[in-house]
């Protein structure tokens, strides 16, 4: 760009989003490779407090790998956040007792609500600060630890959602990518204890399916809006390379092109062609008397009587100063 060869910048920065984009699928891949061997260090931990049941739970955990393998990859396959909210939404409920869906994004500071669902239909979230001393979803991304909260029936809940049903059990975690906290992510259900260590450590496995999708989301959208501000600006460069920034006519490149184009055609064919050379008279007097502007407003003024005038077939260019 310093050197104004911005075709040249256009082409390092196309090369350095693809970059970008193959190093995000990169660590999307080693965060999926981490999350399976978590999984497996976590369930030789839960077997080995079974030994009794040490076939059944083998059984089990084949299993819940199977599904849980089959969720990532369709959770991590999407690069749409709304996506990738629908497909947990949709899975969650599956292996796990699960009456409301909760979803925060971390923006700016504050718990922004970006999915919530009670008993399959959507529930209006609250926006909840980081500091909120009594909110376990604002605790959970400050600690950056899952919290598990139980009630008894008929005890006040804190922070109810006004219209939403008495729900006992709830399971806050945070949506993390390495160290950086993307947002929370919580279960609730209207069973007692719902939550033992079989069912958390499948939610845990969920949560970062879901943070790495969700991270993936967020890249690709950034990804987007660059292409589309290079395509812009590549649209733009046309655009100033062809045209006559004041009249909007081409300007003398790109007659030169035309009317090399315009003589082959014509050459073959054996037609005539035809160019008007077009001089407006006295114009300097119009800009001694009126000044710049009035002139730039006279060119203008011509070059849009002469687009109307001729056929969408007929080129007109600004070929020198007037």
């Amino acid at each position: 760009e310093r050197v104004d060869d911005l075709r040249k910048a256009l082409t390092y920065e196309r090369r350095r989003i693809e970059a970008l984009a193959r190093e995000s699928t990169c660590r999307a891949e080693q965060q999926v490779v981490a999350t399976q061997a978590r999984h497996e260090a976590l369930m030789a931990r839960v077997e080995a407090d079974h030994e009794r049941g040490l076939a059944e739970s083998e059984r089990r955990r084949q299993i819940v790998l199977a599904q849980l393998s089959m969720i990532g990859q369709e959770i991590t396959a999407s690069l749409d956040a709304v996506d990738v909210l629908s497909t947990v939404d949709r899975h969650v409920g599956v292996m796990l007792d699960v009456a409301a869906l909760s979803l925060w994004l971390l923006e700016d500071g504050v718990l922004r609500p970006a999915f919530f669902q009670e008993d399959g239909k959507p529930v209006q979230g609250r926006v909840i600060a980081l500091d909120h001393p009594q909110s376990s979803a604002a605790k959970a991304a400050r600690e950056n630890r899952e919290i598990l909260v139980e009630y008894a029936a008929g005890e006040v809940i804190r922070n109810q959602i006004p219209g939403t049903r008495e729900l006992l059990t709830g399971l806050f975690a945070p949506l993390t990518l390495g160290t950086r906290v993307l947002g929370v992510i919580s279960i609730q259900s209207a069973a007692p204890h719902a939550y033992g260590d079989h069912e958390r450590l499948i939610f845990r496995n969920i949560c970062a399916y879901s943070a790495i999708a969700l991270a993936n989301a967020s890249h690709y959208q950034l990804l987007s809006v660059s292409h589309k501000e290079l395509v812009a600006a590549q649209e733009e460069l046309e655009r100033l390379a062809n045209f006559d920034a004041l009249t909007g006519l081409c300007n003398r490149r790109l007659l030169d092109r035309t009317a090399k184009a315009e003589i082959g055609g014509a050459t073959r064919s054996g037609l005539p062609l035809y160019v008007l050379m077009i001089d407006i008279d006295h114009f300097k007097r119009v800009n001694d008397s009126y000044g710049h502007s009035a002139g730039d407003t006279a060119l203008k003024t011509i070059g849009m009587l002469l687009v109307e005038s001729l056929r969408p077939s007929d080129t007109v260019a600004r070929y020198g100063g007037e």
